[in-house]
């Protein structure tokens, strides 16, 4: 009866996963385009710059997001240890973003000087409000991995969803009606970010509010918690910047609009990469507590709902990318790049089990050696290949990754002796 009750919860993390992620796919397809026309070719493209300032400076989580929920479910069946962790996690996570808030707005005008993106119209306020977006965003993760790590992830979804909508309402609003402008997208973002972190932090603080004095917990001492996440998040560092690398280089190798038109391409792709991301989720404290044969499971689900609609996706490229932007705003590579990317994406998908397993057992020297390896081989493999062929070096960079990692992965998961 008790296996029963944690099956029905999996799966309703898992559907309540993909319904999120449905909707994130829904903003991507549906939305984007919209975006596009309305802001044209150069306001977009500071867009795609500002989406990729944000990208690295999440590398300061450092593998917080997936630690942080493996923390909290070894703790599931005590409050006051949840609590601490939690206070514990919000203090690091507002020291990192406090941070970077400030060093962001030191350096917005070096980030800008002797760049293509200096004299189009707004770039600076655009990068100002992209900053304090990313600090509302990286608050709220704390809440975030205290309901996922507790097996609550429809709270969290719902949340989500709420406010993304309330985002994306007022950015349509502003972007449709007269403000064709980049900092007239991102300013949504920060307004409801800072409501949805207030209402959040609130919710927490209710339902801790009789064990909020208590004496801390020794096993979940900060002394103890960095020393169990330090390792896992400098692996993690790496593997994060192994997805941003290829913009970063880029930004400064293309001209605006072809590095906005594979900004869009790439947004495409990612969307793509969630379809993992709810298996994972619901599965982590699961492969925490039963090992490998959660993880089996995993392997073969993500095969079929990540990796197969991946491939299928890649194989028509072109006529999917028409579909979704119309020919006119489809770059004459950007079916390439999709192509390459998505083949990268479907093997990230496979790796994602012995991933999973690798983040329960703090394997992070391993996940350290992957990531390092892709980070070499992407960044040597760009240098050479931009110069020649453009922004399908680019697919070509995701396409390396994810056979990195799915040939490592399986490489560690049998030599481990448990493979699927």
């Amino acid at each position: 009866m008790a296996e029963g009750r944690r099956l029905g919860v999996v799966v309703e993390n898992v559907l309540s996963n993909y319904a999120y992620v449905g909707l994130m796919a829904g903003v991507t397809l549906f939305l984007t385009p919209l975006y596009v026309r309305w802001l044209g070719a150069e306001q977009w493209g500071l867009v795609a710059l500002c989406i990729t300032v944000q990208a690295v400076l999440f590398l300061l989580d450092a593998g917080l997001a997936q630690v942080a929920p493996r923390e909290f479910a070894s703790a599931v069946e005590d409050r006051a240890a949840q609590w601490q962790l939690f206070v514990r996690f919000r203090a690091l996570y507002g020291r990192i973003a406090l941070a970077a808030f400030v060093v962001g707005q030191s350096a917005v005008g070096w980030m800008l000087a002797d760049t293509q993106f200096a004299s189009v119209a707004g770039a600076e306020l655009a990068l100002r409000l992209v900053l304090c977006q990313f600090a509302l965003t990286f608050l709220n993760s704390a809440p975030m991995a205290l309901w996922n790590g507790l097996q609550e992830q429809r709270r969290a979804n719902v949340r989500q969803a709420s406010f993304l909508a309330g985002k994306h309402a007022l950015a349509l609003g502003m972007v449709g009606g007269g403000w064709a402008s980049a900092w007239a997208y991102v300013l949504p973002f920060v307004v409801v970010g800072a409501i949805e972190v207030g209402l959040n932090y609130r919710a927490v603080r209710r339902r801790y509010a009789d064990v909020a004095a208590a004496k801390p917990v020794e096993s979940v001492g900060s002394a103890g918690l960095l020393s169990r996440i330090g390792g896992f998040g400098v692996a993690v560092l790496a593997g994060m910047a192994t997805t941003q690398i290829d913009r970063v280089l880029m930004a400064s190798w293309l001209t605006v609009d072809v590095f906005g038109a594979y900004a869009v391409v790439v947004t495409f792709g990612l969307a793509f990469m969630n379809l993992q991301q709810p298996l994972q989720k619901a599965f982590l404290p699961r492969v925490v507590s039963a090992g490998a044969g959660s993880a089996s499971t995993l392997f073969w689900l993500t095969a079929v709902l990540c990796a197969l609609p991946c491939l299928l996706v890649a194989w028509q490229a072109h006529r999917v990318l028409v579909l979704w932007l119309g020919a006119e705003l489809v770059h004459p590579d950007a079916a390439r790049v999709l192509a390459w990317a998505l083949v990268g994406v479907a093997l990230n998908g496979l790796y994602a089990a012995d991933y999973t397993r690798m983040v329960a057992a703090n394997a992070w020297r391993v996940v350290l050696f992957i990531n390092l390896t892709i980070l070499v081989g992407q960044a040597a493999l760009l240098a050479w290949a931009v110069p020649r062929w453009g922004m399908v070096a680019g697919g070509w960079s995701w396409a390396l990754c994810g056979a990195t990692q799915f040939c490592l992965g399986r490489w560690w998961a049998l030599r481990e002796g448990k493979g699927s």
